[in-house]
């Protein structure tokens, strides 16, 4: 402890209780409001599928290299939106691992 004067005796360290009901809250507020966000992202992901194929009545085919095209159903649509999304979740828990501040990163 630098730059503050200690009594004799005294360790520096406080002996009042540390409270821990507030740390298990966060982290569940926290991961509930991501669980949804990666259910949004899937509807949102789904919701353009919509749109686009059925009402606007756009033929959604990809092809891959010289093969035959295939037809973007919604089940592949929201597969790729959950591995997106659940890819971002890992590089925010990565992120938040990692770093001394990771809201301001």
């Amino acid at each position: 402890m630098y730059g503050r004067y200690l009594a004799p005796g005294d360790t520096g360290r406080s002996t009042a209780p540390i409270p821990t009901a507030g740390k298990t809250e966060l982290p569940l507020r926290r991961g509930r409001a991501r669980v949804l966000t990666v259910l949004a992202t899937a509807g949102a992901a789904l919701l353009g599928w919509l749109i686009v194929g059925p009402l606007l009545g756009v033929d959604l085919n990809v092809r891959i290299g010289s093969g035959t095209a295939q037809r973007v159903g919604p089940t592949t649509v929201v597969i790729a939106g959950l591995v997106a999304a659940l890819g971002g979740w890992l590089l925010l828990a990565e992120l938040e691992r990692l770093t001394s501040r990771p809201r301001s990163a």
